[in-house]
Parts: C-alpha cells; structure tokens; sequence
C-alpha cells in the first residue's frame, strides 16, 4: 500500500498571510481611491425659520407659546384685542339690516293705504281750485255784508257810548277809568267793522288771480306725488338698494378677516426659536411675535464633487449619520441639485480640494425629531448602478 501524501503544517499560515495581504492591499486602494460604491460627503443640518405675527397687529393680549415649545399645525399661539373690530362689526350689521328692510319696501312699491292717500290730497286740491275759480257765492255775499253791517252798528253804537262818556266825564259824573272803557271798546268795534267790510268787499270781487294760481300749482303738485307712488321705485333705486346691502356684507366680511387675524396660529409643526413681544405690547402690523423653527424644512446642504454627479438626482434617497447618535442611521430624500457648478466652500475641505467643481446638493431629512439645526451630518449615497 502506497503513503497518503501529508499536508505541509505551514500550508495554512501561508494561505492566512495570503488573505491578509490581499485585504490590506484593498484597504489601501479604498483609502487611495475612496469607497468606489459610497459617496460620504458632510454639511451640517439646517432648518428654515419663519416669522409668524398678524396683518393686523394692535395690543396683545394672549400668549400661549414660549421658547423652546415644540408646536402642531394649526395650534393658537396668541391674540390680539378686538373690542373696536367687534363694535364696528356690530354696527355694520345693524347697517345691513335696515338696508335689508328698505329693499323689499322698494322691490314691492306703495301700499294701498299709501295710494288712497295721495290720492285723497289730489282731489282735495282740485276741490279747492274748482272752488275758487268758481268766484264767490251770492250766499256767501249776503252772509258777508249781514256781518259787515252788524259790525258797523256795533262800532256806531259804541262811537255814541264813549262821546257820551266824555260829556260825563267833564261833569265829573264818571270815571276816568270808564271813560278809557268806553274808547277801547269803540276803537275795537271799529276795528272788526272795518275788517268786516275788507271781506265783504273781497267776497265781491271774487278770488285774485295769485290765488287760483296758486292753487293749480298745489293740484299739479298732489297729482305728480301720486303719479310717482303710483309707478313705484325705479329699477335703478332696487338696484343701488341691492347694491348696498351687498357693500355692507363685504364690510362685515373685512371686518370678520381682520378678526380673524388678531389670533395667531402656527403655520405648519414646529418649535418655537425665540419670542419677540411680551403681553401688553401695541404690535404692529406683520411685526413678528415668534421665530419658528419649521419641523417639516430640516435638511443638510452639501456639495457633490463634479466626477460623482451622476450618482446624484433629485427624489433619491440618502442614508444620514450624525455624532451624536453613534452607529443609528437616518435617511433623507435629494430636493435640490444646482445645475451650476462652484468651488468647494473654504470651511468645508482642504486647500487641495477647494479648487475642485462641485454642484451644491439639499436632502431634505426624513424624520427630523431627533435631529437639532446645527449638527454635523454625513450625508452617504449609493453607487447607482449605471454609474
């Protein structure tokens, strides 16, 4: 029987150094060369910040945010007064409710009552001319010289009454004080003779032209009143009544959107970087009150060397390491690639380096709770696979 052939003990060594060889060559190629299926570039994680207040501004009143406060979408951070915008809101209502009442009033014209009316001053006017153009009545004559001769007996009588009193007032038989008597009621009973017979003579003549011109005017004029109430409103007037209605709810909506401004809320989920007014403070308008950190804006900006340009594209995905949370991974989406080249910024490589191409590149971070603007990101993209 031949002897098995016996391996050499110092096979396996050689084959161990071999290995090890092999391994430390590549190393020393990755270092030279860089991790040919990697690209690890650095920048440092920002975030956008935003300030919020109102368009109104005005006192504050309320706030109920403060520094450091992590916020959500929509969540009240603080108020405004609105004592005056809810008065004037108030009487502008008040406004658009009389100008509501008037409108139907002018859509649905006069009502029967108001007709019956006007029409009633129309026919008394007329009434009243055909009286006058009539002239006076012989009645109406008699009745006014019977009064013009009654009036003058009484005015001789009393002229006889007050000579009387004189003879005895000489005599010593009356009076003073019956004597002025007597005068004043003979100098009255003249007065109303005289005014009398002024009637009669004007009942005898008959009305003066002025007067029945006068009253025809008064006719036209209850005959055009009707005539305007009997057409109802103009298509214009019910118009311009709509339009005013519509003009005061337009004032009660600004007034509802200024309201509506006197209350500030927070634009998108976030953290409240500094607060800028204290309440009591007359703010004015689109002053900010707080600086927000806006939790959906955290990215890392970095610059992509022109030989790995190809590797990177907008909506591709990133892995992210910071220091602080040694060995976890992040990961991040490409938003924003330049598309024009620059020099590597001074503070971010060598002296050798910072005269390479490089085209500025933002990954927007993921989910960015544990991250702070601030932290030193390394930012790793995968070899695609046509590169």
């Amino acid at each position: 029987m031949g002897r098995r052939g016996r391996v050499p003990v110092q096979l396996p060594i050689v084959i161990v150094l071999l290995a090890l060889a092999a391994f430390s060559i590549y190393r020393w190629k990755v270092d030279q060369r860089g991790d040919p299926d990697h690209l690890t570039v650095s920048g440092t994680v920002e975030a956008d910040e935003v300030d919020i207040g109102s368009k109104l501004g005005g006192r504050l009143t309320t706030l109920l945010a403060h520094e450091g406060d992590a916020v959500t979408k929509g969540q009240l951070l603080a108020s405004f007064d609105t004592d005056e915008l809810s008065a004037r809101q108030r009487q502008l209502s008040a406004g658009k409710t009389v100008a509501e009442a008037q409108a139907p009033k002018l859509k649905n014209g006069p009502r029967s009552q108001e007709l019956a009316q006007a029409r009633a001053g129309v026919a008394a006017a007329a009434a009243q001319l055909r009286e006058l153009e009539a002239g006076s009545r012989s009645e109406d004559i008699a009745t006014a010289r019977a009064t013009w001769q009654a009036a003058e007996a009484q005015a001789t009588q009393a002229a006889a009454d007050y000579s009387r009193s004189q003879q005895l007032f000489e005599q010593d038989v009356i009076a003073r004080s019956d004597l002025d008597a007597a005068k004043a009621r003979a100098d009255s009973t003249r007065r109303s003779a005289d005014a009398a017979k002024q009637q009669y003579q004007k009942a005898q003549a008959g009305p003066r032209v002025e007067e029945i011109a006068t009253a025809r005017a008064r006719v036209s004029q209850a005959q055009a009143a009707y005539d305007l109430l009997a057409a109802g409103s103009r298509p214009e007037d019910i118009k311009a009544a709509s339009a005013q209605i519509e003009a005061a709810q337009a004032d009660i909506d600004v007034l509802g959107v200024q309201i509506a401004e006197s209350k500030v809320f927070a634009p998108e989920d976030g953290t409240i970087l500094s607060l800028n007014r204290q309440v009591g403070d007359l703010v004015l308008p689109n002053q900010a009150v707080f600086t927000m950190l806006l939790t959906s804006s955290y990215y890392v900006q970095v610059f992509i060397p022109e030989n790995k340009l190809s590797w990177v594209q907008p909506g591709m995905t990133a892995k992210l390491a910071v220091d602080t949370f040694p060995g976890q991974t992040f990961t991040g989406t490409i938003t924003y690639l330049s598309t024009q080249g620059e020099f590597t910024p001074r503070n971010l490589q060598t002296t050798e380096k910072r005269v390479e191409q490089t085209f500025r590149c933002k990954v927007a971070v993921d989910d960015p709770r544990k991250l702070r603007p601030g932290m030193v990101c390394d930012v790793v993209f995968d070899r695609p696979g046509n590169a």
